[in-house]
């Protein structure tokens, strides 16, 4: 048996720390604490068990991380475009200042975000009464 850190299983495994970490926690690597703190005790056959050491499932795995990296930097720049775009909305917002419609006038009721209706125009378009103003 070898007396190993979980750095030291990592490298041997060829996977992360964190990686090492779930394989012990799900026993996918079988291990045994040992009396020292931070350390386990591996069988060597265990370790090769559970090694990456196919060369066919090093290339899927670098497959794959070529397209998450891919799908990642293509995420990063919708992002970026929509970070974009609602500035120039906000800019447009604030030049522009509160909307109004055509031919309205100013009144005490305040604006509504497009494509809200207010009660009174809801009870309308429903045929119901509308709401009191002790209601609302």
């Amino acid at each position: 048996m070898l007396e190993l850190t979980v750095t030291q299983i990592a490298a041997r495994l060829g996977v992360s720390e964190r990686t090492a970490h779930r394989y012990i926690a799900t026993g996918k690597l079988q291990t045994t604490p040992a009396r020292r703190p931070g350390r386990h005790l591996v069988d060597p056959d265990e370790l090769d068990r559970v090694a990456v050491n196919d060369p066919d499932e090093i290339a899927a795995l670098v497959s794959a991380l070529a397209t998450v990296r891919q799908s990642q930097a293509r995420h990063w720049e919708e992002i970026q475009e929509l970070h974009r775009r609602v500035e120039a909305l906000e800019r447009q917002a604030q030049t522009r200042g509160p909307a109004r419609r055509q031919g309205s006038e100013p009144s005490d009721t305040p604006e509504l975000a497009p494509g809200l209706v207010s009660a009174a125009s809801f009870a309308q378009l429903h045929g119901i009464a509308p709401p009191s103003r002790s209601s609302m």
